[in-house]
């Protein structure tokens, strides 16, 4: 979901990015655009680490205050974060409902269930038309090479792949990939 972000954010020329990431660190790298201010930290390094490297790009490369932050459902370590960057009268976007207190910073919410109205409404107004419109700018933007989706794998033997996928995530052998799975390709389908 953040390389989304990045991509979608890049394409309206916003910058500076500031990214946060952890193994996926060098596929985030490639995302950004370093003469425009953008940069990505690393997460493992803790959350006061984060908070401190982030001040100080701010600092030295006097872009001011951060305004907007987006949470893509991580959590307490993105709220300690966000929560001690963006300005008192900034945003903070959650993707997933939750009690995620963003402190004097604006809560805004973003769900695919609004796009679909599958929430009736709990999570924000039908907004049907807006991914009606998305989806067809995102075909666009793909066809016309400005827009690119996100690196994936083909696992093999269709459905039955899906366990050793499973396994791979767990013990952190994959990071900023998606896996694909064949249905055609299940053994004895």
């Amino acid at each position: 979901m953040g390389s989304y972000a990045i991509k979608l954010a890049r394409n309206s020329n916003v910058h500076p990015i500031i990214a946060v990431a952890g193994k996926g660190m060098p596929y985030v790298d490639s995302l950004l655009d370093r003469t425009k201010g953008d940069i990505v930290l690393d997460h493992r390094s803790g959350s006061d680490e984060v908070v401190r490297k982030v001040r100080e790009h701010l600092q030295t490369g006097q872009y001011g205050s951060v305004r907007h932050g987006l949470d893509p459902g991580i959590g307490l370590p993105s709220q300690e974060v966000l929560t001690k960057i963006v300005a008192s009268d900034g945003a903070i976007n959650l993707v997933l409902p939750s009690n995620f207190d963003v402190g004097p910073a604006e809560r805004t919410l973003t769900s695919v269930g609004v796009v679909h109205n599958q929430d009736n409404g709990a999570y924000g107004p039908d907004a049907s038309d807006l991914g009606f419109v998305t989806c067809r700018w995102f075909t666009r933007a793909i066809q016309a090479g400005n827009f690119k989706g996100h690196p994936f794998e083909v696992r093999p033997q269709g459905l039955q792949g899906v366990e050793q996928a499973l396994k791979d995530l767990k013990d952190g052998k994959q990071s900023a990939v998606k896996y694909v799975f064949r249905i055609a390709e299940t053994p004895g389908l």
